[in-house]
C-alpha cells in the first residue's frame, strides 16, 4: 500500500484516511497512465485497458462516497468523472489509434448516499 495512501479526497477508506491529491498531482498521475500506456503498445499488445472499477483510483473519483471534493472534480456525476475522463484523453494522445478499454464499476453495491 502507498504510505501515505493518496484518494481524491481525504475519506477514510478500508481503515486508513487518505491524503487528498492535489490538482498538480492528478495531472502527473494522468500522464503516468498516458505513459504507461504507450509502454503497452510499444511492448506488442493487442490493447490496454484502463481499471476504473473496484475500489481503484479512477472509480474513487467517480463514487459520491469517496469524492467528496468542492472543486471542478467533485460534485456532481458530471465534475466527478472528469479526471477519469482525462486520463482517457491523454491515453489516447499517447497511443493514437491502439484500442484502449475502460473497465468500469456500474453499482457499488453500497446503499445510496
Amino acid at each position: 500500500m502507498a504510505d501515505p495512501a493518496l484518494a481524491p479526497s481525504a475519506v477514510q477508506t478500508f481503515g486508513r484516511m487518505p491524503r487528498a491529491l492535489t490538482k498538480g498531482e492528478m495531472r502527473t498521475i494522468a500522464t503516468k497512465f498516458a505513459e504507461a500506456a504507450l509502454r503497452v503498445k510499444r511492448a506488442g499488445f493487442d490493447m490496454v485497458e484502463l481499471h476504473g472499477g473496484t475500489g481503484y483510483l479512477l472509480s474513487s473519483f467517480v463514487s459520491p462516497r469517496t469524492n467528496k471534493r468542492d472543486d471542478e472534480y467533485g460534485g456532481s456525476l458530471e465534475n466527478r468523472q472528469r479526471f477519469p475522463l482525462e486520463v482517457v484523453r491523454k491515453v489516447k494522445e499517447a497511443v493514437g489509434d491502439f484500442p484502449v478499454g475502460y473497465r468500469f464499476l456500474a453499482d457499488e453495491w453500497l446503499p445510496t448516499v
